[in-house]
């Protein structure tokens, strides 16, 4: 099994969308994720054990819409925060898709919806 993507939307401090892909070349099949401090490589891997378990470890773990977006959100205005795994295996495709709903209840403030 080779892991082909990852796409981030609103998750954490990746506002908007963020399509991450990984070498799948059957003699260089090694990406190295390099970045600062606060830069996101923990967030990535939270992002992959949400995306596949439903559970991600922050300390504010139930709020993962990015923060910008939630602070720009008119009252009762909907986000999305979604990310997205594509896998291959035997030359077939398999996408994995985790979602949640954030609505703005005050103005600036998402809250987890539905």
């Amino acid at each position: 099994m080779l892991l082909r993507s990852i796409k981030l939307k609103n998750f954490r401090q990746y506002s908007g969308e963020h399509l991450i892909t990984f070498s799948c070349d059957n003699r260089r099949n090694v990406t190295v994720i390099l970045g600062d401090n606060t830069s996101g490589k923990t967030t990535l891997v939270q992002a992959f054990n949400w995306a596949l378990y439903g559970t991600a470890a922050f300390t504010t773990k139930d709020f993962l819409l990015n923060m910008d977006v939630a602070r720009d959100l008119a009252l009762n205005e909907l986000a999305l925060v979604e990310v997205e795994i594509c896998l291959m295996h035997d030359n077939v495709d398999y996408i994995i898709t985790r979602t949640q709903k954030y609505i703005s209840t005050i103005k600036g403030r998402g809250k987890k919806f539905g």
